[in-house]
């Protein structure tokens, strides 16, 4: 077998925490899980620092070791908003979660993909103010049948996905005419899969043709969103507030909103080696940029780009990284006729 090839944009490498100047610090409101050797380690932590820790330790429904949040916030974010853990036991002693955080890797066995998280603000910026930043484009085919999956349902998708990414960057055209086409697209995709019909050839033999049609109204996009394990309860109510937004084209957010997609695409088409998924991210991206854009709209934020990435970075915080979220779009795309992708292209 030949050696394992990892993939990493650019701005991954360039990454730096901005630490205690971070706007939306990653050490509130989620669980932070206290993995067994941190654990180990802290265990043996003498003095009121090693009580502290500790006792700041609780097992959470889900069997996890993690921190208490006091105030929705870490018992370990000072008051310079920097971590005492780092600052008096190393960084090499924080837990996985942590250290990690916003770095993602997705390990396809014969290749990784590397990415950092939208929820992150420095990450979300990097991405969206980026030009061809992605540079996965380069992994169009495996070689190997011993990966633990079908080498050809694996190249399949990486033909759809460098499909789906040429029309994503078509600059040409407005974003929301490539959402449109993507959707239609990748919907056609999703039968050959459902019919699992993997031949490359096949993909290339889809013809799109963009048909003006009567818009409908896509209020109940946001009415998806009250019924979501949300965080903050005032940023659902800023989206609710957003709902009869007019959308505006604009060379400049149509560029943040391709990168946008661009990270869902190369975040998350790969899962379907074991989903069979895909319709499913093109409805996350569709959901992303409705909201996203509706906020903008409503925020004032055309021309303020500092607001545009909060939008984005803070729908990531609260879609993203929950697994409740992620089974309740899966589930409500395929039983909600809203969200047909004959529907959704209408709303657009």
């Amino acid at each position: 077998m030949n050696s394992r090839k990892e993939f990493y944009p650019d701005f991954y490498r360039n990454f730096k925490c901005a630490a205690s100047r971070c706007p939306d610090t990653c050490c509130k409101d989620w669980d932070v899980v206290v993995d067994d050797e941190a654990y180990a380690f802290y265990s043996n932590v003498s003095g009121e620092f090693g009580d502290k820790l500790l006792n700041s330790i609780k097992i959470d429904e889900d069997g996890d070791r993690v921190f208490i949040f006091k105030n929705k916030h870490c018992p370990f974010l000072n008051r310079m908003r920097l971590c005492d853990i780092q600052i008096k036991l190393g960084e090499e002693h924080v837990c996985d979660t942590c250290r990690e955080f916003p770095r993602i890797s997705q390990d396809y066995t014969e290749f990784t993909e590397y990415m950092l998280s939208l929820a992150c603000p420095e990450a979300c910026r990097m991405i969206i103010a980026g030009d061809d930043i992605f540079d996965f484009s380069h992994i169009t085919q495996i070689e190997n049948d011993d990966n633990g999956y079908s080498k050809t349902f694996m190249n399949f998708l990486l033909k759809a996905r460098g499909l789906t990414v040429k029309i994503l960057s078509d600059n040409t055209k407005s974003f929301r005419s490539r959402l449109k086409h993507c959707i239609a697209f990748t919907e056609y995709v999703q039968m050959l899969i459902d019919d699992e019909i993997f031949d490359e050839d096949k993909i290339c033999e889809y013809e799109y043709r963009d048909i003006n049609v009567e818009k409908v109204n896509r209020r109940f996009v946001f009415d998806m969103h009250k019924d979501l394990d949300i965080m903050d309860n005032n940023w659902i109510e800023g989206v609710y507030a957003a709902k009869d937004c007019i959308l505006n084209d604009t060379y400049e957010t149509d560029r943040e909103y391709t990168n946008m997609a661009l990270y869902y695409i190369y975040r998350y088409y790969l899962n379907a080696i074991d989903n069979y998924d895909i319709i499913t991210i093109a409805k996350r991206i569709y959901c992303a940029y409705i909201v996203c854009s509706s906020m903008t709209v409503a925020l004032g934020a055309e021309n303020e780009f500092d607001k545009r990435v909060m939008i984005i970075q803070k729908y990531s915080k609260e879609m993203e990284h929950s697994f409740e979220n992620t089974e309740f779009f899966t589930v409500e795309f395929i039983d909600n006729t809203n969200f047909s992708s004959e529907n959704i292209i209408k709303t657009l």
